[in-house]
């Protein structure tokens, strides 16, 4: 019942003053990991038939909301597994914001083809439209320092593409009126949202629970009470190799349901490494 005493203040502190840290960190911590790869190669493929599908399929010249919606979803699924799928880049943070991405697109578009509703696709297009333009407006608005990654003209000529940009809402919602939550739960895929969306969100963020799973680590010291330490640099972490490329082939099963017409397009095969990892840092690559 007495306040507390310093000496258990003191008494860390000394510890932590005269004994050094042990870092946990295992050799593998900084090792690429991958059980399985992809081809780049097999994308390569897979995207020529998308392309050629694309042709194939166009009727019209005309804005067809749901040709190019379907379609431009499956090109930018596969635009970011390529980016995320190499050894390295697989195990690197960015690889979950990718993932996250992917996750996202699937969610999307198993709704839109659940519905298959045109003013839906119609909608999904035009939100797009109007975030085009909205940053279009923010560069013309600002201090007149348009940031490096930004192509002002093209911002603009794709705001005004469909309509001149006077005539294209800006909607700061969402395209469905619905949180990505929701979305899933209407289009049938809320195990992938529980599966992906929320750990992946964590790294996109960069919430503390990412933070403390990539750069720090456990020191060994037990006198330190074991508390957390920086790594030298980020470990490695396991490979969304295979959690990709399976989104990416639902992907694929749901456009050739949208257009039975396609055929069977072949989906993108895992492949056994044959090679043995070699440890490289993160820094390094």
């Amino acid at each position: 019942m007495r306040a507390p005493l310093t000496w258990m203040t003191d008494f860390w502190d000394e510890l932590y003053q005269r004994t050094g840290c042990i870092d946990s960190s295992k050799r593998t911590d900084y090792e690429v990991q991958v059980e399985k790869k992809v081809k780049q190669e097999d994308l390569i493929a897979l995207r020529m038939n998308v392309l050629n599908g694309f042709v194939d399929t166009t009727t019209t010249t005309a804005i067809d909301y749901r040709h190019d919606g379907a379609f431009g979803i499956m090109l930018y699924a596969l635009s970011v597994t390529a980016e995320v799928c190499g050894p390295s880049r697989a195990s690197l943070i960015t690889g979950r914001i990718g993932l996250r991405t992917l996750a996202e697109l699937y969610i999307s578009f198993a709704y839109l083809a659940a519905k298959d509703d045109k003013e839906l696709w119609y909608e999904y297009r035009n939100f797009g439209n109007g975030q085009t333009k909205l940053a279009f407006l923010k560069t013309e608005i600002g201090d007149g320092t348009v940031p490096g990654f930004m192509d002002q003209e093209a911002l603009f000529q794709m705001a005004n593409e469909d309509t001149w940009q006077e005539f294209v809402d800006v909607n700061t919602g969402h395209w469905a009126n619905l949180n990505l939550r929701k979305l899933a739960m209407e289009g049938g895929t809320k195990d992938v949202y529980d599966k992906y969306y929320d750990w992946t969100s964590t790294y996109a963020h960069g919430h503390w629970g990412a933070i403390r799973d990539s750069n720090f680590v456990t020191c060994f010291n037990p006198l330190h009470r074991f508390h957390r330490i920086p790594r030298i640099t980020h470990r490695l972490l396991p490979a969304v190799t295979a959690d990709a490329v399976e989104l990416l082939n639902t992907m694929l099963a749901l456009l050739l349901k949208l257009y039975p017409a396609l055929g069977d397009i072949p989906a993108i095969p895992f492949h056994e490494r044959s090679d043995t990892a070699q440890p490289q840092a993160a820094s390094d690559k």
